[in-house]
């Protein structure tokens, strides 16, 4: 089935929706889209059907992704059924929530279905930009061969329009090359038929035919073996065959062909398109003198015209009416069809109809002697026919225009793909340092095993001992010119891994006094003694993870590693969860953490980059604070911004150590109240941070005294 209208489509869609009605809501959801998305070329209606129900699901499960897909799939089908407006508002809701979320390929299905309705609109310059656009991103995405070879199609068919025949043709045999490379043989019968027009538009009907027939062909013996129907191919073919046969003068067989296409579109039960081929047939019979049979076609075309509200189509059939009362010699009903066809030309503001309608006017005038007025149309005849030539003129300008809109957003195109290219590179740099700092932590961890294989096999072998000090002194400094050899390589490029040397440098120095010791004298200690030594070890090994874990973090911010999605936030949900994270440690040191923020206060930040920023700052007043000290945090606007509070009443900070707290080059790691270590990092991290997300961090603060810190977001 094409269209599932007929009894057989509403079986098939009842037993899936008795199918997915056994499914739990995600489930359905999900199943629903993708029935959706797999009818909605084929079978329009099956695919709204489904579309629908996944939209209202989406909806009530605040499920974007799912709910720009649907709106894709609902705005396509609409488009289909010829139901322009609903698939412009469906696919322009599709696309925003698409762009949001970064959803690239529903980004990329609405681009193409709003370029084909607004060429359906005849808005082709909009056409051609979302068409462009849609090719853009596919080629980003990959194997997405067949839909950028229908925008080309889509392209090509604007241009055809303009009569640009040198550039449909060329992008015609574009697509065609897509379409053969991924061996889509549906594809190809559609380029067959595109150029078999594009020859008749040009008046060349025998090479026209050639191309139509050949993408019967294809399309009839896609019908026989394929699953997929394709019975719409087959009545465009039939259709456009037919009109060329007419122009050829084969009349017999142009009514054979346009009653196969006439039957084909009967089925489908699309109101347009078969108004078109009764339209089609009359005036076929009214070339051959039929008159009867062609008052029968028209008459019955006309009506559904009116129910596809086709003004346009409507004044073509009321003038061929015209024609018909004007050899019946029935001149006032002639005058009647034609005072109606001028009403619907000028609605649709078709000038080719307006022209056709005033030459037989002139007519039918003159047949019944009222010369004046027989004058007097014809004149507008030629004055139509004057701004139809202007008209072709401003179309060949409006061609131009497109054109150099499609080669500047080629460049433009061009240009993203350098971009592109340049930021793949960047991307592998930082994974060489990515790299660099796990052959780090790896020796690290190396190290460790070896202390601890080491403190084992000392106890039954004083020879192995000998042979593990030498792999570990070899290892050690092999460690040791790794971090020299990559510090003095990178020292001018990236102060990053200046702080690596200076960081590792202090613990290295006490993890190998502490292996020295235990190495040269472990006889002489006892148990006791000898695990004090292997915990400081411990603990010297676990502050250098945490060095490495925040380091990584912080090249991480200066190599624009971190995700940044800026979005609005409601800040009171982001602090109380905070405060729950660090509400264990807080109580064991005795300290009141509380909060008042304004319900009412959005920020716009970056969500992780937030949590970061007040999880270093309440950890940070928690490791300075005593037992019964307390910890406040507030939030109040100031112009376009929130400020956020994060006031202590700890230990405070010296004058000395304040006007530094921020620097990176000067940096210093103070001990907490219950002797919490820390990295020096998170204060860098967060102004950074602040700084990313378009606002400010500073600090005031004495000595015994507490500290408060204080910043800003934007918000809405």
């Amino acid at each position: 089935m094409i269209y599932a209208g007929n009894i057989f489509g509403q079986f098939y869609r009842d037993s899936l929706l008795v199918q997915i009605s056994k499914l739990s809501d995600s489930e359905k959801l999900t199943e629903s889209n993708k029935l959706a998305n797999k009818y909605r070329r084929d079978d329009p209606r099956t695919a709204i059907v489904f579309g629908d129900i996944a939209l209202d699901l989406a909806i009530k499960s605040s499920n974007l992704e799912e709910q720009g897909k649907a709106l894709a799939n609902l705005g396509s089908s609409y488009f289909l059924l010829q139901e322009n407006s609903k698939a412009i508002d469906y696919l322009t809701r599709g696309k925003n929530i698409a762009a949001d979320i970064e959803d690239y390929n529903t980004l990329a299905i609405c681009y193409q279905n709003l370029g084909f309705s607004y060429k359906y609109d005849t808005n082709f310059s909009e056409a051609i930009e979302f068409f462009q656009q849609s090719i853009t991103l596919w080629e980003e995405i990959g194997n997405s061969e067949r839909e950028i070879a229908a925008s080309l199609s889509a392209i090509a068919n604007i241009y055809r329009v303009f009569d640009n025949y040198s550039g449909a043709i060329d992008l015609y045999l574009e697509a065609l090359d897509l379409y053969k490379r991924m061996n889509f043989e549906e594809g190809v019968a559609w380029i067959d038929f595109n150029i078999g027009v594009l020859y008749k538009k040009s008046q060349n009907h025998l090479k026209a035919h050639t191309y139509l027939t050949r993408a019967l062909n294809k399309y009839t013996e896609l019908n026989d073996k394929s699953a997929v129907d394709n019975k719409n191919g087959i009545a465009m073919c039939y259709s456009q065959l037919a009109s060329v046969e007419r122009k050829l003068g084969n009349f017999e067989k142009a009514i054979e062909i346009g009653e196969k296409a006439l039957n084909f579109r009967l089925e489908s039960g699309i109101k347009s398109v078969i108004a078109e081929e009764y339209s089609n047939l009359g005036r076929i019979y009214f070339d051959i003198g039929n008159i009867d049979i062609a008052k029968k076609y028209l008459e019955e075309g006309y009506q559904y015209k009116i129910e596809s509200n086709d003004n346009n189509g409507m004044a073509i059939i009321l003038r061929y009416l015209a024609l018909i009362a004007l050899k019946n010699n029935e001149l006032k009903k002639g005058d009647q069809y034609l005072a109606i066809a001028l009403e619907k030309a000028s609605q649709s503001n078709s000038l080719l109809n307006l022209q056709d309608i005033y030459q037989t006017y002139s007519e039918i005038y003159e047949k019944r002697g009222l010369y004046k007025k027989s004058l007097e149309m014809n004149k507008l005849f030629m004055t139509y026919k004057d701004s139809i030539f202007s008209d072709e003129n401003s179309r060949k300008i409006l061609i131009k225009e497109i054109e150099y809109k499609s080669h500047k957003k080629e460049e433009e195109n061009q240009a993203l793909r350098a971009e592109n290219r340049i930021k793949e590179l960047e991307i592998n740099e930082e994974r060489v340092y990515s790299n660099l700092l796990l052959v780090i932590t790896l020796s690290i961890i190396v190290l460790v095993i070896l202390f601890y294989s080491k403190y084992r096999n000392q106890k039954t072998a004083n020879a192995e001992i000998d042979k593990q000090k030498e792999e570990l002194d070899s290892k050690n400094k092999e460690l040791l010119e790794i971090a020299t050899k990559l510090t003095e390589s990178n020292a001018e490029k990236d102060k990053f891994f200046s702080i690596i040397s200076h960081d590792l440098k202090s613990p290295f120095t006490s993890l190998l006094g502490y292996s020295k010791l235990l190495s040269e004298n472990y006889v002489d200690f006892n148990k006791e003694e000898i695990q004090d030594i292997v915990s400081s070890m411990y603990s010297g090994i676990k502050n250098v993870y945490q060095l490495i874990e925040d380091l990584l973090s912080w090249a991480n911010t200066q190599t624009g590693k971190v995700d940044f999605f800026p979005k609005e936030l409601v800040l009171k949900e982001i602090v109380e969860n905070v405060i729950d994270l660090t509400k264990r440690t807080a109580e064991t040191k005795g300290i009141n953490v509380d909060s008042d923020i304004n319900p009412k206060h959005i920020v716009i930040a970056d969500k992780n980059m937030l949590n970061s920023i007040l999880r270093n700052l309440l950890t940070n007043a928690i490791k300075f604070s005593k037992n019964n000290d307390y910890i406040y945090i507030s939030s109040i606007i100031e112009d376009k911004f929130i400020k956020v509070v994060v006031q202590d009443s700890g230990i405070g900070i010296n004058d000395e150590d304040l006007i530094d707290i921020f620097k990176l080059d000067v940096r210093k790691s103070r001990i907490g109240t219950m002797n919490e270590k820390g990295t020096g990092l998170g204060l860098t991290m967060c102004r950074e941070f602040v700084e990313k997300n378009g606002g400010k961090i500073w600090v005031e603060s004495k000595e015994n005294s507490g500290t408060t810190f204080y910043f800003t977001l934007k918000t809405n």
